[in-house]
């Protein structure tokens, strides 16, 4: 149940990085931002929550005025993180 909530989440990260690309919903992107660090942090023993963590900061900088040129990666990793927690 937990995995499946995540995996929605990290589904909802991944539209907000499209999102932010395109200027829309800032107050979005910063809250799954904050998401994606949380639970970075929570879970830092894992090297995949640091990449998570990772993640959620680049689309903190997005949203301050960063180039979003790094931003497919971020969305192909939370679209298969969102996949596998789906099918898990």
């Amino acid at each position: 149940m937990i995995v499946n909530l995540f995996g929605i989440m990290d589904f909802l990260a991944s539209i907000a990085f499209v999102m932010i690309s395109f200027g829309w919903f800032k107050g979005f992107a910063i809250f799954m931002a904050l998401y994606l660090i949380i639970k970075g942090i929570i879970f830092f023993s894992d090297i995949v929550s640091w990449i998570d963590f990772a993640c959620g900061v680049y689309l903190l900088l997005i949203v301050i005025g960063v180039n979003p040129i790094l931003s497919v990666l971020c969305i192909i990793w939370l679209l298969q993180k969102a996949i596998i927690s789906f099918f898990s």
